[in-house]
């Protein structure tokens, strides 16, 4: 996967350059939330730009699987990439077109994703070669993950406003995370990968 991502390393820029402002326009607007007046249809804009970036964020992800698999003529190669795009595709349909969707449903969705990218950072350790200060970044990555994972469990469990607010920092700490990452990988410090 990392050679694939190196390859398609743009995506960490628009995916991450996505949520960031997601992230910041959640954050931003979960006091007009609050409001009686404005509150729902803050939070169906909200959720609606969720289901977009999800949306987007599935579809670049599904045209990497698809160049992947023509170019490898492997779909198990690529089966990373057509996994996170069905994924994306399906929950950001999800938020776009469910009417009873909510920001502790949203957290909870998040908090799945936040594992998940903990376990394909613990996955990637191994082809890490040479590198142990990218091994020990991954390793805190998946560590923030695992407590961003909690912390939005926690919100979801709580009140809308602590969900809100969990789905916002996880958001902001993402799309930093795909930007400092497709920083890395342009300006050639990317990580070597093992023969394997």
């Amino acid at each position: 996967m990392l050679k694939q991502l190196i390859q398609h390393r743009w995506i960490c820029f628009v995916q991450g350059g996505l949520t960031l402002l997601l992230g910041i326009g959640v954050l931003s607007l979960r006091p007009l939330m609050e409001d009686r007046l404005m509150g729902t249809f803050v939070t169906a804009v909200v959720l609606l730009s969720t289901g977009f970036v999800l949306v987007t964020a599935g579809l670049l992800d599904l045209a990497i699987a698809v160049d992947v698999t023509a170019q490898q003529r492997k779909i198990r190669t690529a089966m990373v990439w057509w996994l996170a795009g069905v994924i994306g595709l399906g929950i950001g349909l999800i938020a776009l077109l469910a009417p009873t969707i909510t920001m502790r449903l949203l957290a909870v969705v998040a908090a799945a994703h936040a594992l998940l990218v903990a376990t394909f950072n613990l996955a990637m350790l191994p082809s890490i070669d040479r590198h142990p200060l990218q091994r020990n970044l991954l390793s805190v990555s998946s560590l923030i993950c695992v407590i961003f994972a909690v912390l939005l469990v926690v919100g979801a469990l709580g009140t809308a406003a602590m969900a809100t607010r969990a789905v916002g920092f996880y958001a902001l700490y993402f799309g930093l995370r795909l930007m400092f990452m497709g920083g890395q990988l342009a300006t050639g410090r990317h990580l070597t990968v093992a023969a394997s």
